[in-house]
């Protein structure tokens, strides 16, 4: 009679063992998804550290914090419509625990080597610092490899996403809106920095330098 309580004994044991979290499935290169512009989310709770392949440190200078890698890494393909310049925001999606790493490939096979990291970036959100964003000019029709993971090997995983977006119509000053009397609103999140610095002796702004960033253009008679 002892051997039958043994085995329901094991049996129940088996049956209420927790069950392991599954990896995203992009993520290894192989597995990459295509994203589009707009919201692309991810859950890298379960994912892995993946090859292992370093960025390119002449592109990819994280400084004196962590090293070139990133971690519990995921993996998109992007093909942009038209040749533009992109902007690649990683989103937290409200979880600001996530500090996370970004990077682009120009290729659509996967990289045995990080000579053809083209962007990358970390630590740089506007809303959140520990978010990576950068701006690229990439060629419509091309498709490219997107990488995002975390800054290092012991950082909270978890769901989390990449903004793909393109520059407002008005991004350039050639490419001004017409302003109106009201207000006249704009999305400059994916606007680039045309570098053109304020005259000092009319804009003497105290903090920060004399150039304005992300800047979009209107025109106003």
């Amino acid at each position: 009679m002892i051997t039958p309580r043994l085995s329901v004994a094991i049996a129940m044991a088996f049956c209420t063992a927790p069950a392991f979290a599954q990896a995203p499935a992009n993520d290894d290169c192989t597995g990459a998804i295509p994203a589009t512009v707009g919201i692309n989310p991810t859950d890298s709770t379960a994912a892995t550290d993946g090859s292992g392949l370093a960025l390119n440190p002449a592109v990819c200078n994280m400084g004196p914090f962590g090293d070139e890698q990133i971690y519990a890494d995921v993996w998109f393909t992007f093909t942009p419509a038209s040749t533009s310049t992109y902007s690649f925001i990683q989103d937290d999606l409200g979880n600001p625990a996530f500090d996370g790493r970004i990077a682009l490939y120009d290729q659509s096979t996967c990289p045995d080597d990080p000579a053809n990291v083209i962007a990358c970036n970390d630590d740089q959100g506007a809303g959140n610092v520990q978010a990576g964003m950068f701006d690229v000019p990439l060629t419509g029709g091309s498709t490219y490899l997107l990488r995002f993971g975390s800054y290092g090997p012991f950082t909270a995983e978890q769901l989390a996403g990449v903004v793909i977006e393109t520059p407002p119509a008005n991004d350039d000053c050639a490419n001004a809106t017409v302003a109106m009397t009201g207000s006249n609103l704009f999305n400059a999140a994916a606007a680039s920095t045309d570098g053109q610095s304020l005259d000092p002796l009319v804009c003497s702004l105290g903090f920060g330098n004399d150039d304005i960033f992300q800047d979009v253009w209107f025109e106003f008679t």
